[in-house]
């Protein structure tokens, strides 16, 4: 089994194989308009300043975080994405589609994009 010192030894090599990909650490200062302006920005991303900074260092175009109306929608698109998969699938079994059940869901499939492209695009 070994020693307890031959345990560290062993966990200490084992840590630093499955060490962090970032091992620089950098520290930097700022005054009160570049804080206030970074903290500003970290809201609108929804970013933590590492990624932030990271994503600036690489000239990553940086996105607002999207509202929440947006994260409805997108549960919405996925809710009709099953059922359009479920039709799908019955259709392949029974080799029958209900077309009525598949229009309804196109259309709030389509009346869901038409909504997007107004507010987002």
């Amino acid at each position: 089994m070994g020693t307890e010192l031959e345990k560290r030894k062993r966990y200490r090599k084992h840590k630093k194989t499955r060490g962090r990909e970032r091992t620089i650490y950098l520290c930097i200062r700022l005054n009160e308009k570049e804080s206030e302006k970074l903290r500003q920005d970290l809201v609108k991303t929804g970013k933590t300043k590492s990624e932030y900074i990271r994503d600036l260092i690489m000239d990553l175009q940086l996105k607002e975080k999207p509202d929440k109306e947006f994260y409805l929608i997108m549960k919405k698109l996925i809710g009709i994405g099953t059922n359009l998969n479920q039709i799908a699938k019955t259709a392949n079994s029974l080799h029958f589609i209900n077309v009525e059940e598949y229009k309804n869901e196109t259309k709030k499939l389509n009346d869901i994009m038409t909504d997007l492209r107004k507010n987002y695009l």
